[in-house]
């Protein structure tokens, strides 16, 4: 005759460890998702610029609440931090960004990477044009939800001379790779997954929107710890480091390169 209070203690064991295995398996997979895909953009001619960009491109995506790993700070996020979900956006940078853009640059975390002169004065110098539409790369208003959270400059390296020495110093330069940089203006925002999102969307609508681009190239300078693990996160891979010129002085002039190439 079996032991019945062996039998039982043994088939709830096994439920346990089944249970486990299934949440373990279903944790694993959660983590394995592949980047959320972008839809293909409009036909329509109304929603196309000049250029070939949308005047305004909208990146649908899950509203649900995610949570990071629960384990201290393993991973890219605090334990218990919510990232940040909604939809995001970009249009070109217009005359009427400038004062927004001057008042992120202002912000202290931007300051200390970015490093540019924030006066009206400084920001018409050097964003003016291309808000104009009289500079070869893009400067982006990024927004989550239909508000501006941050700016994504995109160009080919090649139409910038000093960036093509710069990156040639360190790596090897494709025809007509195009480089990347990003703020998020609003610092609730940062540390939640949203610098990560708006990378990977950039890279992925590059394909599209530079069809000669064989390669997507980022300069960062080491010491921007959060920014390179956003990269890592996005999908982008270290392929060199070396000595470039920092937009902070205070920072060392080691540069990480990351790479990402055309699927």
């Amino acid at each position: 005759i079996p032991d019945t209070g062996t039998t039982l203690l043994g088939d709830g064991l096994l439920t346990l460890v089944l249970v486990a295995a299934y949440v373990s398996c279903r944790g694993w997979r959660a983590w394995q998702q592949p980047p959320h895909r972008m839809p293909p953009r409009s036909d329509c001619p109304a929603d196309r610029s000049p250029t070939g960009l949308g005047r305004l491109t909208f990146y649908p995506v899950r509203t649900s609440p995610q949570r990071v790993r629960p384990s201290g700070t393993v991973g890219l996020y605090a334990a218990g931090v919510e990232t940040v979900t909604g939809v995001i956006a970009w249009r070109p940078l217009t005359a009427g960004d400038l004062p927004l853009l001057a008042r992120w640059l202002r912000e202290p975390q931007v300051a200390r990477w970015w490093n540019h002169e924030h006066t009206a004065e400084a920001v018409e110098r050097d964003f003016g044009a291309s808000a104009r539409g009289e500079e070869p790369g893009e400067d982006l208003v990024v927004s989550l939800d239909g508000h501006p959270v941050g700016l994504l400059q995109r160009s080919v390296i090649s139409d910038y001379p000093e960036d093509v020495a710069e990156f040639a110093a360190v790596v090897d330069v494709p025809d007509g790779a195009v480089q990347l940089d990003y703020l998020i203006g609003d610092a609730s925002l940062r540390g939640r997954g949203l610098g990560s999102r708006i990378i990977a969307m950039a890279v992925e609508s590059t394909w599209r929107d530079y069809p000669a681009a064989p390669a997507v190239l980022v300069a960062v300078v080491a010491a921007n710890i959060a920014s390179w693990r956003a990269l890592e996160k996005a999908g982008l891979r270290r392929t060199a480091e070396g000595t470039m010129e920092p937009d902070n002085p205070v920072d060392d002039p080691l540069h990480y390169v990351y790479r990402a190439d055309r699927p």
